[in-house]
């Protein structure tokens, strides 16, 4: 965790550098929950419990999740994996080209006659 310079007593977390590196984390953490939840599912399937809750009960919950997850919700709203803390792509530069009127405050000069 690193400290926020502009603000004292803010702590953001880390964030990695690019778009693509943040979307295979909270990819990798689908198919981790995904995988608990099938093991937890298989382990309850044998009487296997936590804190008297069946374990299959909590597998099917985290599979769910990792479901909801897929489907397109945010379910990272607040944490690290958070959509909205991903940095912003650049915009691309519009460029005066052929066919666009220049911005007004450009001297631009004048249209040239067509020959005889």
């Amino acid at each position: 965790m690193t400290q926020n310079k502009k603000t004292t007593g803010v702590v953001k977390p880390a964030v990695p550098a690019t778009r693509a590196q943040r979307k295979r984390q909270r990819a990798m953490f689908l198919v981790f929950l995904f995988a608990s939840g099938l093991a937890l599912v298989v382990m309850g399937l044998y009487g296997w419990s936590v804190n008297f809750i069946p374990a299959y009960y909590l597998g099917a919950s985290l599979i769910v999740f990792g479901v909801v997850g897929l489907c397109g919700v945010n379910i990272w709203k607040g944490g690290p994996y958070d959509v909205t803390l991903d940095p912003r792509e650049p915009e691309p530069q519009a460029r005066a080209g052929a066919g666009e009127e220049p911005s007004p405050g450009v001297w631009s000069p004048p249209p040239s006659e067509p020959a005889p």
